[in-house]
């Protein structure tokens, strides 16, 4: 794990000790109340007792997660820590998402009937700005308390500054992928770019962290980002399609939703030794391509600690009057010398 990272160590060490947890051998592998789409995903084991809290107020509270795409298995870490710390403190806990892939107005629709039936505080990730800020003034006029996952903003606007947030600083990544890529490449050459979701915010700052380290070495091109859709058989189409455009790439990378589908391009072609493939998040395909090799490398973001960390903050919030603060999840290069034994569950 990065230097970066260390502090984030600390500040998880800092919430055991004040919750009084014990260490957790097994920990729990899916999420009570998630949606059907979402839970699939996670793994039906079960979970190890987690050392329960004793609230001052002795009030069970409501939590209710929403993102903007409930069917990815990227998710399923942030179950898990949204899962393990609602044990933690007894609390009512749900992660939700519009079951057929990202879409923001059915999210929007989701957390404004969670605002109606008043639950205690939302967890939000929200990719368009307008919407974002619309239920983000509404849960809070209705005193629902609200953090946000995901999404880290150097420079949030003026509504959303006291609002705390856990998340990866996406641009941050995204220079660490363009610099990762260079160690496989000294040389330098093209790369092509590949998104399922163009315009969402995360992806554009990956993006722009990337291409402006690869630009700046002035050994590269850069083609993208590439719209592949979230089909699966869309994005093989578009790989396809740039690569026959472009025999002479040297890589491909993704800055959302299409690794997994690069590593079986490269499979499929016998391209292992012509092609480098590289990008973000360690979803079960992803880590299985970086064992086989088809997949060079992989950006991970700890999204575990987006759900464990959050559901803490705000119970010390709610029960001590100790405010929620923004931390950095930092981010794991994951290759092949550091994958065995990586548990997709939890990272």
């Amino acid at each position: 794990m990065k230097k970066h990272a260390f502090s984030l160590l600390l500040v998880v060490t800092a919430l055991l000790i004040l919750s009084g947890c014990t260490a957790v051998s097994n920990m729990p592998q899916a999420s009570t109340g998630a949606t059907a789409d979402t839970q699939a995903n996670a793994s039906n084991a079960s979970a190890a007792p987690a050392a329960k809290l004793e609230s001052a107020s002795g009030k069970k509270y409501v939590f209710r997660y929403v993102t903007h795409d409930g069917s990815t298995p990227f998710f399923r870490p942030v179950i898990n820590g949204m899962t393990l710390a609602c044990q933690e403190i007894g609390a009512d806990c749900q992660f939700m998402g519009p079951p057929n892939g990202s879409n923001v107005p059915e999210e929007v629709t989701m957390i404004e009937s969670l605002i109606e039936a008043k639950v205690d505080a939302l967890f939000l990730d929200v990719p368009d700005p307008a919407a974002w800020e619309k239920v983000t003034k509404e849960a809070l006029a209705q005193g629902i308390d609200v953090m946000f996952f995901g999404y880290w903003n150097e420079n949030p606007p003026d509504w959303a500054k006291d609002i705390a947030v856990v998340a990866q600083d996406r641009e941050e990544a995204g220079a660490a992928m363009g610099r990762e890529l260079m160690k496989y490449a000294p040389d330098g050459g093209k790369v092509a770019f590949f998104t399922c979701c163009p315009g969402v915010l995360p992806l554009n700052d990956r993006y722009k962290g990337a291409a402006d380290v690869l630009e700046a070495s002035g050994k590269w091109e850069v083609i993208g980002p590439l719209d592949a859709t979230q089909d699966p058989e869309k994005v093989y189409g578009a790989i396809e399609a740039a690569y026959q455009a472009n025999p002479d790439l040297t890589a491909i990378l993704d800055i959302g939703g299409t690794l997994d589908v690069m590593g079986r391009f490269i499979e499929t072609n016998g391209l292992q030794d012509k092609l480098i493939a590289g990008g973000f998040d360690l979803v079960p395909a992803t880590v299985e391509g970086i064992k086989k090799g088809t997949i060079q490398f992989s950006v991970g973001q700890n999204p575990f600690l987006w759900g464990y960390l959050p559901v803490h903050q705000i119970w010390l919030w709610k029960e001590f009057g100790i405010k929620p603060h923004s931390m950095r999840s930092g981010y794991d290069i994951v290759d092949k010398t550091n994958v065995a034994g990586l548990d997709p569950a939890y990272h």
